[in-house]
């Protein structure tokens, strides 16, 4: 089944009201389909939005990138709190894959595991039948607080 996003005007301008209203100056974002993309220097990010098995729209962390050399560094952790602080203040869900199947792969990248450890320290919870694509074991959802 296929993700039920949210039509798309409506996501871009939650999206991007995100993006510009606290990054402008900062980042570089373009928009590209579904998702909008946007980097900071040494990270990738790309976001929108998807409902949720429970109907909840959440904003949706399809990747969060940082290139092995920047890895370890506190880059990642400040984007995506940046980013939760983001979900919290308007009460929106969040939801992810925690793969890292496809990504960086070098000595200082974290593995699996660590990942979804990294992932739970920042609010997620492992929730295998959150999504709307059936059951997924590395799928994870964060309620706003």
């Amino acid at each position: 089944m296929k993700a039920k996003f949210v039509n798309e005007s409506f996501e871009t301008k939650f999206v991007s009201k995100f993006v510009s209203k606290k990054l402008d100056k900062i980042w570089d974002f373009f928009e590209d389909g579904e998702f909008i993309k946007f980097s900071k220097n040494e990270v990738d990010v790309e976001i929108g939005l998807e409902y949720l098995e429970n109907g909840e729209c959440a904003i949706f962390l399809n990747d969060i990138l940082t290139h092995p050399y920047y890895q370890r560094k506190g880059y990642a952790s400040k984007i995506l709190k940046e980013i939760t602080n983001y979900a919290d203040n308007h009460n929106a869900w969040m939801a992810l894959r925690a793969s890292v199947q496809g990504h960086y792969s070098s000595p200082t990248f974290i593995n699996q595991e660590q990942l979804i450890k990294w992932y739970e320290k920042n609010g997620f919870k492992l929730d295998p039948f959150g999504s709307v694509f059936g059951e997924d074991k590395i799928f994870m959802t964060r309620e706003p607080n």
